[in-house]
């Protein structure tokens, strides 16, 4: 996740909603695979598009119904499929490609198919469907319900842009015309009745985004823990942008039971390519990896989530620490707290470099021989991962 969806609430009746609305509660927005082909087909451009313009375009397509995409009226295709309770929450960078998102889940469906025709399973044997959560398409993104505007034309990503950037100086001003009255309070250009006015105002907005910040992080906690797989999305793979993201860290700790690191296919290529001379900066990255320097849209939301796990991880038991990392290390002393869940992410990408490596000594093996002089380079990397 990126910016901050509203608070969400449980659904009621659709029959009580107006224009053919679906309510959903926010764990039972998943999407499945066949909804997001009939996406991409009605919207091709957001192929190529990052999620951010995608949440755009999602902006758009709501903005009649002021609902999640999830919620709109069905379309004439969903022959009841296209939605259904979460059984695997999709974490990811906003800043990554929409068709990377497609290409992981697409992915985790074949391996699934996979895994059935090895076990040979009957095909027709009845099988619990997946369905992905993706914030994309599961939030809310619409503040408070206001006048109704005409719905856009399909296909119009580029359309928001121009009143994005209308807000955006709306909130400049209004941002430049609060910093203008802390000076002059500051001066003393204030009463004393004034600046007690100010002071209190300022109080009262901290205290309401602190608590809507407590909200969202509780909702977002619950749907992950009802999912039994979290699919990290890691793009790109050396330098992945969401681990500096408090946001999608804390969707990696809530869920570490079901925690798996993923790439799409092109970014998987380029690391079976590459991972030998790239190898050293993604361990510098996760070594450095800490939810309590991340960045976060708002800093009650980063102080929410901290909050929140270290009440869930007090209660658990003192985990082995990391050697070569700073605070709780080495010589048998444990981790606990914050520091234990940041140990467990770096440990987890550790884990998913190292069957990269092997990946790549593998195919090198196939292709050049196991005598190469970048297999043998590749196999000291293995080496010193199991150290």
């Amino acid at each position: 996740m990126g910016t901050k969806p509203v608070a969400e609430a449980a659904g009621h009746a659709a029959a009580d909603q107006p224009g053919g609305t679906i309510p959903r509660p926010l764990a039972e927005r998943g999407v499945s695979m066949k909804m997001l082909q009939d996406f991409v087909r009605v919207h091709p451009e957001a192929v190529n598009a990052s999620t951010v313009a995608v949440v755009e375009l999602v902006v758009l397509l709501t903005r009649e119904h002021k609902c999640s995409y999830t919620e709109l009226p069905p379309s004439p295709l969903d022959d009841g499929t296209f939605y259904g309770p979460a059984t695997h929450f999709v974490s990811h960078a906003r800043a990554c490609m929409f068709s990377d998102l497609i290409d992981v889940i697409s992915r985790e469906e074949e391996e699934e198919e996979d895994e059935v025709a090895k076990a040979h399973v009957d095909p027709a044997a009845p099988r619990t469907a997946n369905y992905f959560w993706i914030d994309v398409f599961a939030i809310n993104h619409h503040p408070c319900t206001t006048k109704c505007q005409p719905p856009p034309r399909p296909g119009a990503i580029q359309q928001h842009h121009q009143q994005q950037h209308q807000q955006q100086q709306q909130q400049q001003q209004s941002t430049a015309d609060a910093e203008t009255e802390v000076k002059k309070e500051a001066a003393g250009a204030l009463g004393p009745a004034e600046a007690n006015a100010l002071q209190a105002v300022a109080e009262a907005r901290a205290e309401a985004e602190a608590a809507e910040a407590e909200e969202l992080v509780e909702q977002l906690q619950g749907v992950v823990r009802r999912c039994s797989t979290t699919l990290a999305l890691l793009s790109p793979w050396q330098s992945p942008t969401a681990l500096g993201q408090a946001w999608c860290l804390f969707e990696h700790m809530t869920g570490p039971g079901g925690l798996r690191y993923v790439t799409s296919r092109s970014q998987e290529r380029d690391l079976l390519a590459h991972v030998g001379e790239r190898h050293e900066q993604f361990m510098q990255l996760v070594s450095g990896v800490d939810i309590r320097t991340c960045r976060a849209s708002r800093e009650a939301e980063k102080a929410a989530m901290v909050a929140r796990l270290q009440l869930v991880s007090a209660a658990a038991p003192p985990q082995q620490g990391e050697s070569g990392n700073s605070g709780n290390s080495g010589g048998g002393s444990g981790t606990c707290g914050i520091e234990a869940l940041n140990a467990g992410v770096r440990a987890a990408l550790r884990q998913w470099l190292r069957g990269g490596v092997a990946k790549a000594v593998a195919a090198l093996s196939q292709e050049h021989g196991p005598d190469d002089s970048r297999v043998a380079r590749l196999r000291a990397l293995l080496t010193a991962h199991a150290q």
